[in-house]
């Protein structure tokens, strides 16, 4: 998912003025542990069958009824709970069982009589009506008809756990299952939602209901329906790179011939990342929709993702990064979800890698394009060096308010993520990242996971030990600050180093564990890998050579993501900006006043935050779902 830009504005404003302050871990008067755990599982969720009506679009008042199919787990069940938010609950009912229920604040108890015996297959059927219309932009969203050419529209944001505004239902990461939406509408509208169309039917009123049915299990922030009158377009089929995937747009009426451009590389994208994981796409279809006052950038609902109306006013490619991001979703977060929303980065992170995946592929595999990226996110997150425990929370932490909080931490789940990610890529070797991610998503396919499952398949498959890595990088919050002064003594034939961790070090942030890449390139073009093990608060070392170097290139692929102030001398500098890698060539021309990373990319999605095109035209000052 990704955020806007005005979201992501407020929630750096609020950080840089000290607004953000985070819930404590520790309630001061009890003493009671804060931090927010998964749900317990009483019952195995496996399906669930809603029928709306949404009645008249200009005065929305929808009647819903939603058939839930569950099994008792562990032991026989006399009750349950469901999440239920801002809807008036009309009735429940079970085949051959006395049922009583009693809706609190957001909460549905329910009793049975007799229990439900474990594992025996039951269903459970709710009467509601009038789920709260809101305009803060999740839950059940309306847009009412302005002029001549916009009709009423309906959409749902269900990320991060607002499924329960517009559905009863067990609102929860951690559960997957099957559905089945049916829609009744005004006739001239199109009701659309997750999965494969089933079937349409004209009501005796002349009014239309669309059935939609999604046979694979997904977690209910996915949930989407929409509502409203577009254009249909055709994105897949034959002479695309997916003849046999249906891809649907559904834009506004008469803009269809320009968001086939706009959205013209979708197929490719698939196509692409189907390559990489080496996964074929996982669901029935792959549809977009445009939606007017739809709050986030994009939301990658499983088979029918939500745009920002935005993407009406971009040129073809403008908007790639947040059409990459949505479709990566489609593996990393759909197909394997994240169990609790502590390990959001794993849907947010990889999500924004992706786009860098993307473009290199896209510049046929041009290095310097994914090293403008990773800068690009390496600049963002030196805007946080200052955060540390236990005043700030990690990007995988339990400490939240309201799930909501995890897209917008300082400690970004987003550019941070996939931070890790590359360091990841560029530590293990990128044939080995690839293999294990490959091995992670075949193990953890329509399932939930969690960091230490990802941690596994990379140790797996590399043989390496990674834990102290996931620690510092995901488990601490910030980055390390780091000063390297290198000089050459022609009179002993040494290259000195001098490394420092200069950031705030005490008992709760301990030094990082830093193995420090030196390349040393010689007159006859030869080339020496040095580390220094920058373990502790500063290190020196000294190596002798027959002769001055010409190229010294500290850690030439950003192994290590830090805020870096290196001092070495200008002639170093700009034979790295001439003859370095992608990264060098980067960093030295920073060095010498010469250029700026030209980033290309979202910085997340909420789902999805705002694309870096919006930084780019000046929209907001600091720089991607859905």
């Amino acid at each position: 998912m990704r955020r806007s830009a005005a979201a992501v504005c407020l929630l750096s404003l609020a950080f840089l003025l000290g607004l953000g302050a985070l819930p404590p871990r520790v309630d001061p008067a009890s003493g009671r542990d804060l931090d927010n755990w998964p749900r317990s599982h009483p019952f195995d969720h496996e399906h669930m069958d809603l029928r709306l009506d949404v009645g008249d679009m200009d005065r929305p008042d929808i009647r819903g009824e939603v058939v839930h199919r569950f099994r008792a787990i562990g032991r026989p069940r006399a009750s349950m709970t469901l999440d239920a938010v801002g809807m008036r609950i009309e009735g429940v009912s079970m085949p051959g069982r006395r049922t009583a229920h009693r809706h609190e604040g957001d909460r549905l108890k329910i009793r049975f009589d007799p229990p439900l015996p474990p594992g025996e297959p039951v269903e459970l059927t709710i009467r509601y009506r009038s789920p709260e219309l809101r305009d803060d932009g999740v839950g059940l969203v309306w847009s009412p008809g302005v002029g001549r050419d916009r009709s009423p529209q309906l959409h749902t944001q269900s990320a991060s756990d607002h499924a329960r505004r517009w559905a009863p239902c067990f609102d929860s990461p951690s559960d997957r299952l099957t559905t089945r939406i049916t829609l009744t509408v005004p006739d001239g509208f199109l009701g659309a939602a997750n999965g494969a169309l089933e079937q349409t039917q004209v009501e005796p009123d002349g009014r239309l209901s669309w059935t939609w049915r999604h046979d694979r299990p997904h977690a209910s922030y996915l949930w989407v329906f929409v509502v409203g009158r577009f254009e249909t377009i055709q994105l897949g089929g034959e002479g695309s790179a997916r003849p046999e995937l249906d891809i649907p747009a559904y834009v506004p009426v008469g803009t269809g011939d320009r968001m086939g451009d706009v959205l013209g590389r979708t197929a490719e994208m698939i196509a692409f990342f189907e390559r990489w994981t080496a996964s074929p796409f996982p669901w029935d279809r792959y549809a977009q929709v445009i939606c007017r006052d739809f709050r986030f950038g994009g939301m990658e609902n499983t088979t029918l993702t939500v745009l920002n109306g935005r993407v009406l006013d971009v040129e073809p490619g403008e908007e790639d990064d947040l059409i990459a991001h949505e479709i990566a979703h489609s593996w990393f977060g759909n197909l394997v979800t994240c169990r609790s929303w502590e390990h959001i980065w794993l849907n947010e992170g990889w999500a924004t890698f992706c786009e860098a995946l993307w473009f290199r592929h896209d510049a046929g595999g041009d290095e310097s394009i994914y090293a403008d990226m990773v800068q690009s996110w390496t600049d963002e997150i030196q805007a946080t060096t200052e955060l540390r425990a236990p005043q700030n929370t990690s990007m995988a932490s339990r400490r939240w308010s309201h799930s909501d909080d995890v897209y917008g931490r300082p400690d970004d789940a987003y550019v941070k993520g996939a931070l890790v990610l590359h360091m990841l890529r560029a530590r293990l070797g990128p044939e080995v990242f690839r293999e294990a991610t490959r091995a992670y998503l075949r193990e953890h396919r329509f399932g939930e996971v969690e960091t230490h499952d990802f941690r596994r398949a990379l140790e797996r498959v590399s043989g390496r030990s990674l834990e102290r890595f996931f620690i510092e990088w995901v488990e601490r919050p910030g980055i390390p600050e780091i000063e390297i002064e290198i000089s050459w003594s022609e009179a002993d034939r040494l290259l000195r180093v001098r490394g420092a961790q200069t950031q705030p070090i005490d008992e709760a942030n301990p030094t990082y564990t830093l193995d420090v890449p030196i390349a040393v390139t010689m007159g006859d073009g030869s080339t020496r890998q040095l580390t220094l093990d920058l373990h502790g608060r500063a290190r020196s070392a000294s190596w002798s050579l027959p002769e001055a170097p010409t190229r010294v290139e500290v850690d030439p692929e950003m192994t290590i993501v830090g805020a870096w102030d290196i001092d070495k001398p200008r002639a170093w500098w700009t034979r790295q900006h001439s003859k370095g890698g992608a990264f060098g060539r980067i960093r030295a021309g920073r060095a010498l006043g010469l250029a700026q990373a030209t980033p290309r990319g979202s910085v997340g999605c909420w789902c999805c935050r705002a694309p870096m095109g919006w930084m780019r035209a000046g929209e907001f000052a600091r720089s991607e779902n859905r």
